[in-house]
């Protein structure tokens, strides 16, 4: 898995860009499937995959989905009849986080 900057006590990511990213190449490795990413007005980005339910049937790998999403601003999931998808959404850092980078 792609490591998380947060857990190995390196600096988060600033750009809203690099951290989809994270979060788009991290959800694949971690479902084997790719994460689409999408632009958000605003200068934000969703990232969203589709996830089969028996691949989460372990707490384990539940935790880990949440944890990668969390690691954007908002994170949910939704299902409708065909299928299930799970998303993260990342905003552009404020003025005042840019100004001090």
């Amino acid at each position: 898995m792609t490591h998380d900057p947060e857990t190995v006590g390196e600096r988060r990511p600033k750009s809203a860009r690099a951290r989809a990213e994270w979060i788009s190449d991290t959800l694949h490795n971690l479902l084997g499937r790719p994460a689409h990413t999408m632009k958000l007005k605003g200068g934000g980005f969703r990232v969203m995959i589709r996830i089969d339910p028996s691949h989460l049937l372990a707490d384990a790998m539940a935790l880990a989905l949440l944890r990668v999403l969390s690691r954007g601003d908002n994170f949910g999931h939704a299902k409708n009849s065909r299928w299930e998808h799970a998303w993260s959404d990342v905003h552009p850092p404020e003025e005042d986080e840019v100004q001090q980078q």
